[in-house]
């Protein structure tokens, strides 16, 4: 039977003892540390281990569980390209710094999937490539533009002709850029082993904690919580969205809206009639569907 509003990983991955994991009790009165994160979702669970893991002295505050928001409706890829073309990253930003760009964070994926390796976290962890679709002629055009702008650059892109494309992909083409060095993996899992990892390196991690507000002065930040401060020397945002807490930075945050659907585990003349399933799928167009393959496949 169909389910609607219901986050796919959230409803596969079920609860575990936290005995070693949140600290449940509200927390009370005032505290003080290095740094604040405020999220507990993959990038805030992450950002703690890494800040304590340097050494700081780190409070993650999450609102509600640990992974129930924005991470549980992810769809658990790990991409080594940022969410905009090299073209127009060039033409906003420079080529320099567009380079810069664009290298640190296919850095930042392989990192990703090295630690995730290296701390053993149980998260269906697979290697995957990523085929960015031209469906129509004027697409075709554009992407091999795009590929010849990141080859020019040193950066991993690769044309794949239109036969090639349509083998792979069966589905309207006129050719893909193929990226390598991704990956796919289950992001609530992720984002507990990242916690656990967290709790082991001394942060400190508070579930139901909703922040009220924040105060800044030179030096220090306070953030409010009922019945509780905390005051440190940083802060890191790691929520879905600014919300009113840190409204001020929505004039920095373009937002978009996606929709995600899981189907039941396909037949397998379903599945075959779509690609490999080690394949992620989008396309080069304004609103880009993406598709990719779950282990009991679905899609």
């Amino acid at each position: 039977m169909p389910s609607y509003g219901q986050p796919y990983w959230t409803r596969k991955t079920k609860p575990v003892a936290r005995s070693a994991r949140a600290t449940v009790k509200p927390l009370k009165g005032d505290h003080t540390t290095d740094v604040v994160v405020i999220g507990g979702g993959l990038t805030g669970c992450a950002t703690a281990y890494a800040l304590a893991q340097a050494g700081l002295k780190v409070v993650l505050l999450e609102a509600e569980t640990v992974a129930s928001g924005a991470t549980s409706r992810a769809m658990g890829t790990i991409l080594p390209t940022p969410d905009v073309s090299y073209a127009v990253a060039t033409k906003s930003a420079g080529t320099r710094p567009a380079k810069v760009f664009f290298t640190e964070v296919r850095r930042s994926a392989k990192d990703l999937v090295s630690v995730l390796k290296k701390l053993r976290i149980s998260c269906e962890l697979t290697p995957a490539e990523l085929l960015i679709n031209a469906p129509f002629t004027n697409d075709a055009a554009l992407l091999k533009k795009e590929v010849a702008a990141r080859k020019a650059a040193k950066l991993d892109a690769t044309w794949v002709a239109q036969p090639t494309s349509q083998a792979a992909l069966a589905t309207e083409t006129q050719g893909a850029m193929r990226l390598k060095e991704c990956a796919t993996m289950d992001p609530v899992k992720a984002a507990r082993g990242f916690a656990d990892a967290a709790i082991k390196k001394g942060v400190r991690i508070v579930e139901h904690a909703r922040v009220k507000k924040t105060t800044f002065t030179r030096k220090t930040v306070t953030v409010v919580l009922d019945g509780a401060t905390i005051t440190s020397t940083g802060v890191v945002v790691a929520t879905g969205e600014p919300g009113k807490v840190f409204h001020q930075l929505e004039r920095h945050v373009r937002a978009t809206r996606g929709y995600m659907v899981v189907t039941d585990p396909l037949p397998a003349a379903m599945r075959a009639a779509v690609g490999p399933r080690a394949t992620l799928y989008t396309e080069s167009t304004e609103s880009p569907r993406w598709l990719r393959w779950l282990p009991d496949g679905r899609a």
